[in-house]
């Protein structure tokens, strides 16, 4: 995504005779017509107008691909993903679908659309995190691209029709009429592409065939999930797959903004709702997609979907979460709360307890 050029220093010495002097007359043209292209490509780094750090941006505006609705294969004609590949899935008006990240990789933006729904799938191989967003502002579609800029080492997303620059990872513009305007994260989760095909086998896929050899890329390492407060107090909520061993789990931490968080590391997901405080939810095990249940009969699946009970149908907003990796959640975020485990002896057992820590940088 960052160019670099090589800067050539060219030394004549008369004592090396006329060749050596035409030799660097030659390398002078060519250093010079490389410098000249260089120019002609927009670098908005060296423009004013950023409401962040110009210090901790990098690259020019040299923007991926722009990709909107692309064409969505079938579950049984991809053939080329690995098993435990990562993929973010979707659900809107009915219909399931899955992005593998090796697939985005090549584009980092995939604007899309399910009937009347509007969303991009953002992710950042180099930070590693993958949101959904909402990409209509003001009843107008917004088409986002990767544009060739990182803000703290995160992608910065990019539309052309309003000259408009956004943090991925804050979600918040950051140049332009858009600036320091949010963007509403839509739900989503992360699993694996064998959990995917197993249980959502109608879903429909993004498919690139050009990026087939990024399979192995994506490292899983270091990913811990987050639930963000708000944008103003920058603290977040962290939670590890270690937090999810050995069955569906349920965590309610204690925040001004009322949610749950609920995973399973063996089906390699974790999901955050909004709740309502008269309610309480238990973990269902071995009902995926369906993954709890609550206290006024309600079963509710990895979508937030009351899918059994009085409120069938209903859907269960989302506060702004995602996975990322946990050096980049310290360089955009100063407060953190997570789980510390201890072990104590009841009886003759070593029962296991948490607690809530905060954690400032």
């Amino acid at each position: 995504m960052c160019n670099f050029i090589n800067k050539t220093r060219l030394i004549s010495n008369n004592s090396k005779g006329m060749y050596m002097k035409y030799f660097a007359i030659i390398i002078l043209f060519g250093f010079l017509a490389c410098s000249k292209y260089q120019d002609n490509k927009p670098n908005t780094i060296i423009q004013e107008g950023w409401s962040v750090s110009e210090d901790e941006l990098v690259g020019s505006l040299d923007p991926f691909p722009l990709i909107i609705e692309p064409n969505l294969s079938n579950v049984s004609d991809i053939l080329s993903l690995s098993d435990d590949a990562s993929v973010a899935i979707v659900y809107f008006n009915d219909q399931v679908n899955i992005y593998p990240l090796s697939y985005i990789h090549r584009f980092e933006v995939i604007n899309d659309r399910i009937n009347d729904k509007r969303f991009a799938i953002t992710f950042c191989p180099i930070t590693q995190s993958v949101i959904c967003v909402n990409n209509e502002e003001q009843n107008s579609f917004l088409s986002l691209r990767a544009s060739g800029i990182l803000y703290k080492e995160n992608l910065v997303m990019y539309n052309e029709n309003s000259q408009s620059f956004w943090s991925q990872m804050y979600l918040l513009g950051i140049k332009g009429a858009f600036s320091n305007t949010e963007l509403k994260s839509l739900s989503m989760f992360e699993t694996t592409w064998l959990v995917a095909k197993t249980f959502f086998p109608e879903a429909k896929v993004f498919y690139d065939e050009r990026s087939i050899h990024n399979d192995k890329t994506i490292p899983k390492n270091e990913r811990v999930f987050g639930v963000i407060e708000n944008l103003f107090s920058k603290k977040v909520y962290i939670y590890q797959y270690s937090d999810f061993l050995n069955s569906t789990k349920i965590y309610y931490p204690e925040s001004i903004n009322k949610f749950i968080v609920v995973g399973n590391a063996e089906l390699n997901y974790i999901a955050a709702f909004i709740i309502n405080e008269n309610n309480a939810f238990t973990p269902l095990q071995n009902s995926f997609p369906d993954i709890m249940e609550d206290s006024h009969g309600n079963t509710w699946n990895i979508f937030g979907i009351a899918t059994k009970g009085p409120n069938a149908g209903d859907r269960l907003k989302t506060p702004f979460n995602y996975l990322a990796s946990w050096w980049a959640w310290k360089s955009f975020y100063k407060q953190f709360e997570f789980i510390e485990y201890h072990q104590i002896k009841k009886g003759y057992q070593m029962v296991a307890l948490f607690k809530i820590k905060l954690i400032k940088y």
